[in-house]
């Protein structure tokens, strides 16, 4: 963690959106003991089971918010409690509930909530409760409507259906993920707390619970544990905080750490992270720990609990010097050329998301098993990218002249890997005035000055197979060499619909080439 401020009471802190379970003081606390030798190893949470009961009821659940999990705990609610409990709830709500669109908490004074409760769905836009923050009643549509709340999250339960949590005396508790009912508000003096938590992804409503259970723990309550009645049937007992196990690479530790470190140097370093190490190749870790997905997270928490101060950084022994190849000195020396040209260098990752690749109507090479919808694909232009800052940047005086060098990829036969890589750059130019010949001026002053040689450019029309630039205003750019000639790239002005469909007023006209054959000459 970073820390931001220190006080003679008190140290600000900021820590990494992958720990979750730093979203309390608990949390940290737990943490820093490990690292200090204080309390290290697992940390160990048992519940008892108590007397609440959900009964998920309907079918209809499944498709808004299938999985829920609840926990009731005993304690002495104060204004400190309050704080640190709202705190963890909305880091938890922007972090792993993805603003509440993939987890909502509800968070309720126990002493009002009578069970067994009731999960459901309902598409009558007429029911009504009283919602937190009010004293009468109000519809659903109201609710929606009318309340910040409403207006803020409604739009997760557009397909009709809203989620509902209600008591045995009909009181309603929760309409997640919008808001609450003003009835079970938390309150200082209360002596019990319950909790829901209703999730679209299973790992991260599980994770979730058990986040709030062990910051709860820790803090002093008596947690018990509910009971979830499927509508098969079945009973789910949540929160589960049995421990998860993962393989263990000692050879992959000391390999990255370039320690040589044993088995039993590695456990206890584990052990300060408060993870535990089962065998020679079998680690153990709490629910709460998210982050910890590949063996690759075992290697830093061994890295952590051995003391990052302790590592010593090892002189290389090779008396070899590194340097820029041909190609990137070549390369280096065009992006000046088009920094010259008073044009404004952005920088982006040659991953992207389904939505920016359907730009230009081509399939593209997906990522394996990719973390984040926004990085998905491989690029296989660099247009779309420019197009889309420009949409982002409207609010911006014109003109707007940017450019972006990165590697693309493509599907290819041709080559052992089936992806070929080729160094591509693409201007737009962003005007009211912007056209064609602008495009054209650009593009014959960036060859001009890149080639320095007799090359002929021929520049002839054509046909944009990807629907980018507009028809009859779109241009292949070729490289003349003898009686050879090789196409680089594409040339004109951005079609009406892509220009409406990025919410731009202004035309736009723009260039794309292969720097490959330049670079390679």
């Amino acid at each position: 963690m970073d820390i931001e401020d220190r006080k003679e009471d008190s140290v600000s802190v900021e820590y990494s959106p992958n720990r979750p379970d730093f979203c309390s003081e608990a949390g940290i606390a737990r943490s820093l003991v490990g690292q200090l030798g204080i309390e290290t190893g697992l940390p160990k949470y048992e519940f008892l089971q108590g007397p609440i009961r959900i009964d998920v009821k309907g079918p209809e659940i499944r498709s808004v918010r299938p999985y829920v999990f609840s926990l009731h705990a005993s304690l002495q609610v104060s204004d400190e409690v309050i704080k640190q409990v709202i705190v963890m709830q909305e880091d938890l709500h922007n972090g792993l509930g993805r603003h509440r669109a993939k987890v909502a908490i509800g968070i309720h004074n126990a002493e009002m909530v009578k069970p067994p409760i009731k999960y459901l769905a309902t598409n009558d836009r007429s029911y009504s409760f009283v919602p937190l923050g009010s004293s009468e009643k109000m519809t659903i549509e109201q609710i929606l409507e009318n309340t910040e709340q409403g207006k803020k999250y409604g739009g997760f339960l557009s397909g009709g259906l809203f989620p509902l949590l209600i008591d045995s005396s009909g009181n309603t508790l929760s309409m997640p993920p919008v808001i609450n009912g003003e009835l079970t508000r938390l309150k200082p003096g209360v002596r019990a707390i319950f909790i829901d938590v209703t999730a679209t992804e299973k790992r991260a409503g599980e994770t979730t619970i058990a986040i709030i259970a062990s910051m709860l723990s820790d803090i002093g309550a008596k947690v018990e544990s509910v009971s979830v009645k499927n509508e098969d049937g079945s009973i789910r007992i949540t929160p589960d905080m049995m421990p998860e196990t993962m393989r263990f690479d000692l050879n992959l530790t000391n390999e990255i750490l370039g320690l040589e470190l044993g088995y039993g140097e590695a456990k206890f370093a584990l052990e300060n992270s408060r993870l535990e190490l089962m065998s020679q190749d079998q680690a153990r870790i709490p629910k709460f720990r998210s982050d910890i997905m590949h063996p690759i997270d075992l290697v830093e928490e061994v890295e952590l609990g051995y003391g990052v101060s302790k590592l010593k950084p090892l002189q290389t022994k090779s008396h070899l010097t590194g340097s820029l190849t041909e190609k990137t000195k070549r390369l280096r020396n065009l992006i000046d050329v088009l920094v010259g040209l008073s044009l404004t260098q952005i920088e982006s990752l040659s991953l992207t998301s389904r939505r920016e690749l359907a730009l230009d109507q081509e399939e593209g090479l997906r990522v394996e098993d990719p973390k984040s919808q926004s990085y998905e694909f491989l690029r296989n232009q660099v247009l779309p990218s420019l197009l889309g800052v420009l949409g982002q940047s409207t609010h911006e005086e014109y003109p707007q002249r940017i450019f972006e060098q990165l590697p693309i990829f493509r599907k290819s036969a041709s080559v052992e890997t089936q992806v070929l890589e080729e160094e591509h750059v693409a201007v737009a130019i962003a005007d009211s005035m912007a056209n064609y010949t602008q495009a054209r001026s650009a593009l014959d002053a960036f060859l001009r000055l890149a080639l320095g040689t007799n090359d002929e450019v021929v520049v002839s029309p054509a046909f944009d197979s990807e629907g980018i630039l507009a028809d009859g205003r779109t241009a292949s750019i070729s490289i003349a060499k003898g009686k050879t000639r090789a196409q680089i790239g594409k040339i004109g002005e951005v079609s009406p619909q892509v220009l409406h469909q990025l919410g731009l007023e202004v035309p736009v006209a723009a260039f794309e080439l292969n720097l490959d054959p330049l670079l390679n000459e």
